[in-house]
Parts: C-alpha cells; structure tokens; sequence
C-alpha cells in the first residue's frame, strides 16, 4: 500500500514506495501510534536522500545520480525531521513494494506429457490463493487486540512505476 500527499504515490530515488504499514502484521513500521516518526533504517535512509534531493545536494537528474523517480514530498521529509510534528497517511492500494499493479494470473501447468492436445480449455473458477484485500473488513478481523485502521483513498489502477508521471495517473 502506497501513501499518497498531494495526490502522488511516495517513491524513493529508486522507485520504491514509503511503506508506512505492514501488511502482514498490519503495524506501523516507522511512526508511532501518535503519528509521531520513529523511523527505521530503510524509511530513514528514504527521507535522507529525499532531503539530500530536495536541498539540491543531489541533484534529481542526471546520468549518474538516477533519482529522478523520487516523489518523495517535502511535508514527508518535515515530518520525519521534527518529532513534534504528526501524519496521518492516505494510501493508494493494490500495488507491490514497488506499486506495480497486483493484476493476478490464471494458468494451467502441463508438463512431461506426450500423446495427447487440448482444446477448447475453459476455467470455470478459479481460487484466489493471496490474502484478502488490504484495508477490507476480512484483511482487518485477521488481528487480534490493538490494530492500525487505514484506508485506502484510491486503488492504483494499471499504470508501471517506470514511468513516474503515468503512474501518478493511476
């Protein structure tokens, strides 16, 4: 699940995204319960760079530097530098660490066989093996006690993250 300022998905120089929640404890990873920073090595190495580009230490173009794709937001970057400052995030969902779609597949394996063809090969249904969909009531009753309740505000919708501008689009 991708957070969102501005309308714009998090990435990193590198294209990953800010991941604030993790999906399969569903606790926050960098901030506390407050929406105070608490950071961890790979967001605070993140807003380092992010804060490094956005100073003009690194330039965000370049044949070298290759950091181009950061949106990371300069609130984001204020935020995790003053521990009095608190976030609550918006999140784009339906996407990977690097918020590519999660399209799904269905295919049929056939392996070491001879002698026989198919035709006219029809799937009437089909079980989804992953788990439910983030931020949906089932997603939530999967933990007990205190748990982080988020939302997601839009649901990312086919773009590729190689493509900082299209991707935006989604």
């Amino acid at each position: 699940n991708a957070k969102v300022i501005n309308g714009v998905v998090q990435n990193d120089a590198r294209g990953s995204v800010v991941q604030l929640v993790s999906t399969l404890t569903n606790e926050w990873l960098d901030s506390d319960a407050t929406g105070h920073y608490t950071g961890n090595v790979v967001t605070d190495a993140q807003i380092m760079v992010a804060s490094a580009i956005h100073e003009g230490v690194f330039p965000s173009t370049g044949p070298i530097r290759q950091t181009g794709v950061s949106t990371i937001a300069p609130e984001m970057v204020a935020w995790a530098s003053d521990s009095t400052v608190t976030f609550t995030p918006t999140f784009r969902c339906n996407g990977d660490s690097m918020h590519h779609v999660v399209k799904g597949s269905i295919m049929m394996r056939v392996e070491d066989t001879e002698g026989f063809q198919i035709d006219g090969n029809t799937i009437s249904s089909a079980l989804i093996v992953s788990g439910p969909a983030a931020a949906s009531p089932e997603y939530f009753s999967r933990f007990s006690g205190t748990q982080v309740r988020w939302r997601c505000v839009d649901y990312h919708k086919g773009a590729s993250v190689e493509n900082g501008i299209e991707q935006q689009l989604g």
